[in-house]
């Protein structure tokens, strides 16, 4: 079985909600490329892990329309965020 230290997750442009849990837990999440067309980031989606960054494929403003979930800003520092547009 290979196994590797880090993953890395590109979120395909058809999903609109990232669902509860989706990452909780994925101890090896190095980064994660989310979609412009995210709408929603359901509860604990990025739970307990060591996410180090998360590339969001649109602008801070659209970043800052999407539904997050109550406790993502402590899931979440800010500085780990970036914008491709």
């Amino acid at each position: 079985m290979f196994k590797t230290k880090y993953c890395n997750i590109i979120i395909p442009n058809n999903l609109e909600i990232l669902n509860y849990e989706s990452f909780s837990n994925c101890q090896n999440l190095e980064y994660i490329v989310i979609s412009k067309n995210i709408k929603e980031i359901s509860d604990d989606c990025f739970n307990y892990n060591e996410l180090k960054r998360i590339y969001y494929k649109g602008t801070e403003s659209e970043w800052n329309s999407i539904e997050k979930y109550e406790s993502f800003d402590e899931d979440i520092e800010k500085d780990k965020i970036y914008f491709y547009s």
